[in-house]
């Protein structure tokens, strides 16, 4: 399997010398931190260094957990920490974030206009200049150079705009790790794809309501408080917080499927999602790439 290109990973490992013929196959060992203190971890740790294998931390599920995995050198993680992080309640939004919100919001309503789209990006000089760079970079490659802002919002149009704003909300440094802001962009972009076996769901609302799943944990609120201030549609709303309509019906899917959860995966969308999925990985990993740039 190795020679013909397949990654072997050994699942819920505990080190044995035994088991080094493996070891000398598999490119990735996961590691169950719930089934081991951190003096074993770091045990686990010492002797699987030896051999040329990532290592992935699994059921991480708060951010302490995080950091020592990745303190100790584990480059690949999974668990509830990365779909449901542990919030700061009570933080209030700063003036820039509350500006994110109004933006959020107007990008959210059908039929917002440029007008007052490009007044709440000119009440932030960083989020202007952001977008111009965004849209004059090479991923765009324009003829010719874009200089204001309402020649930028022109051309990218509604629908694109949503997605540049969010690479350029999500590349401010929020004190998370890279892995929730990629998790946020994923789910985006998931939703946004996978909207295409809903004729009644638009794409862009479909690509909001993705970002907004856990967008919460990275501006330290809760989801309801974050709701609220965005004030989203009603649509999105019953989505988010309960699921339902034919946009919790794609949300759903799409959990399901990114947690591994397939007995609530419809098996007549499964080829599908795993297209949609594995397209979202694509442009997740380069949008990941122009936000460094930022």
């Amino acid at each position: 399997l190795r020679e013909a290109g397949f990654k072997l990973a050994l699942d819920d490992f505990t080190y044995d010398p035994a088991f080094d013929p493996l070891l000398k196959l598999a490119h990735i060992v996961k590691l169950d931190i719930r089934a081991l203190s951190p003096t074993k971890l770091r045990q686990q740790i010492a002797l699987l260094k030896h051999f040329n294998v990532k290592l992935l931390a699994e059921k991480v599920e708060t951010l302490e957990e995080y950091q020592l995995c990745l303190e100790l050198g584990c480059e690949l993680f999974q668990g509830y920490f990365f779909s449901q992080p542990e919030l700061l309640k009570g933080c209030k939004a700063s003036g820039s974030k509350l500006i994110i919100s109004q933006l959020l919001a107007a990008l959210s309503q059908p039929g917002t206009d440029f007008d007052r789209l490009n007044e709440l990006l000119s009440r932030d000089p960083a989020l202007s200049y952001k977008l111009l760079r965004l849209t004059n970079s090479a991923a765009l490659g324009l003829q010719r150079h874009i200089s204001s802002l309402q020649e930028a919002l022109v051309y990218l149009g509604t629908s694109e705009l949503k997605k540049w704003a969010s690479l350029i909300i999500l590349a401010d440094d929020y004190g998370k790790p890279s892995e929730l802001i990629r998790q946020i962009l994923l789910t985006a972009r998931f939703c946004e794809l996978f909207a295409e076996a809903y004729p009644e769901i638009d794409n862009g609302e479909a690509f909001m309501t993705g970002l907004l799943l856990h967008l919460d944990a990275l501006m330290n609120q809760t989801q309801d408080e974050l709701l609220r201030l965005i004030d989203v549609s009603p649509r999105i709303h019953a989505a988010l917080s309960e699921r339902q309509g034919e946009l919790g019906q794609l949300l759903q899917q799409v959990e399901a499927f990114v947690q591994g959860d397939w007995a609530g995966t419809d098996r007549r969308l499964a080829t599908r999602l795993q297209r949609c999925y594995l397209d979202s990985l694509a442009w997740c990993r380069e949008s990941m790439q122009l936000m460094e740039q930022l």
